[in-house]
């Protein structure tokens, strides 16, 4: 990630490895993104520069967004995890107008075989450092790895990113702050039930999948 200017406005400038995308998925998400800040003003659209999205810069693929000013929210605080769980609720019901986009699967879900008649858009990677607290509210960005799932996959890996970092930095309270009020607000605002079971299931498949990668 890099800090630019665009038509003399701030801009993040996201380098991503060709031998880690693939530029046809890329464009595809990166369009996705386009429509679904479209239909809510939380998420933050990609810029197009000489009309596309993403552009080949040597063994790279370059995309740009607005630089988005605020804060992160602060895990420990209950009320800024319910706000990060109504926040990923309202992308969610959003999301869920898209259909499935013409994208695969979220990376973690690649070589699933379940019924996936519930499946739908997913932001793929929702967590605090993707969500920026402004005065007129969160604003979602870094929709790279969106793809398709269950819901309730993208509520057990923004839990699971949390308590990676909490294990990492050996505090197992922050995690635990966490859950609960997360929870709470996205059941809030997706009006979906929330079984911690089939939550923690997810969790499990999360760390599987980091196993083999």
């Amino acid at each position: 990630m890099f800090a630019g200017t665009f038509d003399g406005r701030p801009v993040a400038v996201k380098l991503t490895d060709r031998a880690l995308a693939d530029h046809a998925t890329l464009a595809t998400r990166m369009a996705t993104t386009e429509v679904l800040a479209d239909l809510t003003e939380s998420v933050v659209a990609p810029l197009r520069i000489v009309a596309s999205l993403v552009h080949r810069v040597g063994d790279w693929l370059l995309t740009v967004t607005p630089f988005v000013a605020g804060r992160l929210a602060d895990l420990a605080v209950a009320n800024d995890a319910r706000l990060l769980g109504r926040t990923l609720g309202e992308l969610h019901a959003a999301m869920s107008s898209l259909g499935d986009a013409e994208l695969p699967p979220v990376a973690a879900l690649a070589d699933d075989q379940s019924d996936r008649s519930e499946w739908q858009l997913l932001h793929g990677d929702f967590s605090e450092k993707n969500v920026i607290l402004t005065a007129g509210g969160p604003m979602i960005i870094d929709f790279d790895d969106c793809g398709l799932g269950p819901p309730l996959f993208d509520v057990a890996n923004s839990l699971y990113m949390v308590l990676f970092d909490a294990e990492v930095n050996a505090n197992s309270g922050r995690s635990a702050a966490f859950r609960s009020p997360f929870l709470d607000g996205y059941a809030e605002a997706s009006g979906r039930a929330v079984d911690p079971s089939v939550v923690d299931a997810f969790i499990d498949v999360r760390v599987d999948a980091l196993g083999r990668w």
